[in-house]
């Protein structure tokens, strides 16, 4: 079992954690086959550590500027299996077409429910109680459809925010790297064919559904901020002519405003109230589109965040 060659596909957390996992097991990492980092991705956790560890450890690292030169070097390394940990974009599933190895991916929900884009962020928002990791083999057809081999479970909180989330669902992904992965590698361990009739499947957040609806309640908008957290990009908010993300909020409690939804009600250098379509909701962190953390200050009481309906739109400034 040692002797089996095995290739990651990877360029994040959950990838370098699950390959320290299996280095501590003494498993025979051939090759790390991993990509630049993706700015147009809805979710960054893109891990740099990666290349320093694969050197450290003698692991052949390729990093690929085209996603379609990971087949060219799958089939130089000739591995056994392929284990695929990237939940930042989609590895085009003929990548069977070039390897004899076994394939693997992770997905971060029990399939075969939640299958597709942003799971993390729609099991938050769709007050899902449970959640796990799905370790399934890579088949023809639609995406995340292949026998599942394993799955790890985890609670969802109430208040469970994207990291808190995808901390968990590394952790998963680890303990069935520490627990499963030899009955994998040794051919112990049998797919099971996913039920189809119990699949559900995730949209992508593009840039417009990430956008604030304001008519919301505050509870709604709280929750939506938090599962559009780090790693993903964050929430968003038209103001003026700036597309802000909106990455701390809270409730703000016995308040008795009664403004029109998205209008500032106060601002300070700390702290900005907004009202929502039902309740109020006290900002306390906000960027820019390049991650540069900015003043509250910049939000003006009277004024207006532009709401995300077009007929909604009115001058705030």
């Amino acid at each position: 079992m040692l002797n089996k060659r095995i290739v990651l596909i990877t360029n994040n957390i959950l990838g370098f954690r699950c390959l320290k996992k299996m280095v501590e097991k003494r498993l025979n990492i051939v090759g790390i086959i991993s990509h630049i980092k993706d700015t147009t991705s809805n979710i960054d956790d893109y891990c740099s550590d990666l290349r320093d560890f694969c050197k450290i450890k003698n692991i052949i690292f390729y990093e690929c500027f085209n996603i379609n030169n990971i087949y060219l070097n799958i089939e130089n390394i000739a591995p056994d299996f392929v284990f695929i940990f990237d939940w930042s974009r989609s590895i085009p599933y003929n990548i069977l077409e070039f390897t004899k190895a076994a394939v693997f991916n992770t997905h971060p929900s029990l399939l075969p429910k939640n299958r597709g884009n942003d799971a993390i962020a729609w099991q938050i928002l769709n007050n899902e109680s449970e959640s796990g990791v799905t370790l399934f083999g890579v088949e023809k057809g639609k995406a995340d459809n292949g026998r599942i081999y394993v799955q790890e479970s985890f609670s969802i909180s109430q208040d469970e925010t994207a990291s808190t989330f995808y901390e968990k669902a590394v952790r998963a992904a680890e303990k069935i790297i520490e627990t499963k992965i030899d009955g994998i590698v040794s051919g112990s361990v049998e797919g099971i064919p996913q039920d189809e009739k119990k699949a559900t499947y995730t949209k992508t957040f593009d840039i417009e559904a990430r956008v604030i609806d304001w008519k919301q309640g505050a509870n709604y908008i709280e929750k939506f901020i938090h599962a559009l957290g780090s790693p993903y990009h964050g929430a968003l908010a038209h103001y003026g002519s700036n597309l802000l993300r909106i990455t701390k909020v809270k409730i703000k409690n016995n308040e008795n405003y009664t403004d029109l939804y998205g209008t500032i009600l106060v601002a300070s250098k700390n702290t900005a109230v907004v009202q929502c379509g039902r309740g109020v909701i006290q900002i306390t962190g906000i960027m820019d589109e390049n991650d540069k953390p900015l003043d509250i200050r910049i939000l003006k009481p009277g004024t207006r965040f532009i709401l995300k309906s077009k007929d909604d739109v009115r001058e705030n400034i």
